[in-house]
């Protein structure tokens, strides 16, 4: 959509009958579903950590299963445009320096952090540089 959501009848014809744009929202909707069923039969605190884990790694051998291109994907809405600008993707992460942080992070806290980083890997625009070798 390239204006403000409104609750109206376009905006439902326009959510359920184009196909595209329904199978955008449904594929998250529908592990946001899943995620929720599985909290209810498992209740271990690694639940969300891994689950968030498995959903880049399964979009990522679908993509490449499929010999799908990431210029396509991009285009179509199911992965995020390129930034403008030179800086490459990893940059953002070479501001942390080369030390890791985890030996000075809580036990009890390092599967929400995990959590949270894994959520912002998901939201990078190109895929991880190992990926790029295949």
């Amino acid at each position: 959509m390239t204006t403000e959501l409104t609750y109206s009848l376009e905006t439902l014809r326009f959510l359920f009958q184009n196909h595209h744009v329904f199978a955008l929202w449904s594929t998250a909707f529908a592990l946001a579903l899943l995620l929720r069923l599985l909290q209810q039969k498992i209740k271990h605190p690694s639940l969300v950590p891994a689950f968030f884990t498995a959903v880049p790694g399964v979009f990522y051998l679908i993509v490449w299963i499929a010999g799908f291109k990431w210029d396509m994907l991009r285009a179509t809405g199911w992965v995020f445009p390129m930034p403008e600008g030179d800086a490459p993707g990893w940059q953002f992460y070479s501001y942390f320096g080369k030390t890791l942080f985890w030996h000075v992070v809580d036990t009890k806290s390092r599967g929400a952090l995990r959590a949270r980083y894994l959520t912002g890997a998901l939201n990078l625009s190109d895929p991880p540089p190992f990926f790029l070798q295949i």
